[in-house]
């Protein structure tokens, strides 16, 4: 569409967006102290209503002479600065480098490559459109920015782990196979390949670290955690001196180690995990790798697969049968009642004090607990395969079915 055309446009979509606009300011008068509790969500919205108004009002100021169509006076300027505000705001709703801010900055762009080098009726039009759209886009979905919330804590948290993992590296390892980790990792060394040691100069390895963080940057979530998992088991394979040393980075800020692996500490209680058979052991630590990777229903096949190796293992020593032939549910259960798992607890509640009354309702909670957690983590085992995409409430089901699995791993692995 031509410029001349877009002129024709513009004052019938500056009355809409002046309509939205008085729309926004009625109900927020209207409702008082209710619409102005806000949530996130709406705040967005009214920030792109008032951006949009804003390059409206811009438009409105376009002048025609015999030249041709012209920015208003003053507008040149503003025009620049809402690009870059808005720009930014997306940049904070979406995460860096989506595709709205790109598309503003390149509008932007193109419409200054004329012969006056000033910002063309069209540019702004497109900006205009482009923010309308995102403004429908997240009335319709408001779920877009939860999920980038989302998104958001979980770079954070990679953030910390890289950052033990980082420390590590740099002081443990030669410039050449700080270079080969991560590459083994997944990073494209092409990035880096300007980062070379020569003698009597070159880069140094704090240089090369910074460039492996501005690579890092680009990385989504998923390909990060790949990343910081493999540097950390390649870290660990070379150098196991320096699994002291990486511990005690991780712990600070929240991590831990299980093997070889990086976990989040909340996933799994590392003590707990010390004390399990070597089978549950790994079966467990591969369920939280899984977890932390967003791998759900590995998670939930691992986590089942540690208390298939220790309730095959009771029934083994007790006699009982082929434990495949039994449900899940019910080889968790008959497991408890053979290690007399119960029984055990009622008498350390009988030497803390506790009346019939008060042991009798525990035991009855606890046994009905574990056998629906059981259930819970059966189920889950046999339906996440017939789950398509990502559905919000299965992440904490799984995590509590790892919780579960550890409950029952410690109370099956007690004397």
């Amino acid at each position: 569409m031509s410029d001349t055309d877009n002129y024709r446009l513009y004052q019938q979509e500056i009355s809409d967006t002046i309509n939205e606009i008085e729309l926004l300011i009625d109900n927020y008068f209207k409702y008082g102290d209710q619409a102005r509790e806000e949530t996130y969500e709406q705040v967005v919205q009214r920030e792109l209503l008032r951006y949009k108004f804003q390059l409206g009002k811009i438009l409105s100021r376009f002048k025609r002479t015999k030249d041709g169509i012209h920015i208003g006076d003053g507008d040149d300027s503003r025009f620049h600065q809402t690009v870059i505000e808005l720009s930014d705001f997306l940049n904070d709703v979406f995460g860096p480098n989506n595709h709205y801010s790109k598309n503003i900055v390149n509008y932007y762009n193109e419409g200054i490559t004329n012969f006056t080098g000033s910002p063309s009726l069209n540019s702004v039009q497109r900006v205009k459109d482009l923010t309308a759209a995102v403004y429908t886009r997240i009335s319709r979905n408001p779920r877009i920015i939860q999920k980038n919330s989302e998104r958001d804590g979980s770079m954070s948290e990679l953030k910390q782990a890289w950052s033990a993992l980082r420390a590590t590296l740099e002081n443990n390892f030669s410039f050449y196979h700080i270079k080969e980790i991560v590459g083994l990792a997944g990073l494209d060394l092409t990035e880096i390949a300007h980062l070379e040691q020569k003698s009597g100069g070159g880069a140094s390895k704090g240089q090369l670290m910074t460039g492996i963080d501005k690579v890092l940057k680009e990385f989504d979530p998923e390909t990060k955690k790949k990343f910081v998992a493999i540097v950390a088991e390649e870290v660990l394979k070379r150098r196991t001196e320096s699994r002291k040393v990486l511990l005690e980075h991780l712990e600070r800020l929240g991590w831990t180690l299980s093997g070889d692996a990086v976990i989040p500490i909340a996933s799994l209680d590392p003590s707990v995990l010390s004390e399990l058979p070597p089978e549950s052991q790994e079966d467990l630590t591969k369920a939280a790798q899984r977890l932390r990777d967003g791998d759900l229903s590995g998670a939930v096949s691992a986590a089942c697969g540690a208390l298939d190796s220790a309730t095959a293992k009771v029934y083994a020593t007790a006699g009982l049968g082929d434990p495949t032939d039994a449900s899940f549910q019910e080889r968790c259960k008959r497991a408890l009642e053979t290690k007399g798992v119960i029984p055990k607890l009622e008498q350390q509640l009988y030497e803390l004090g506790w009346d019939d009354g008060e042991k009798k309702l525990f035991r009855e909670n606890l046994k009905g607990a574990l056998n629906q957690g059981a259930y819970v983590m059966q189920t889950l085992r046999s339906k996440m395969g017939d789950v398509h995409g990502t559905k919000p409430i299965l992440k904490p089901l799984v995590f509590d079915s790892l919780k579960w699995a550890e409950l029952i791993l410690r109370l099956l692995n007690e004397d």
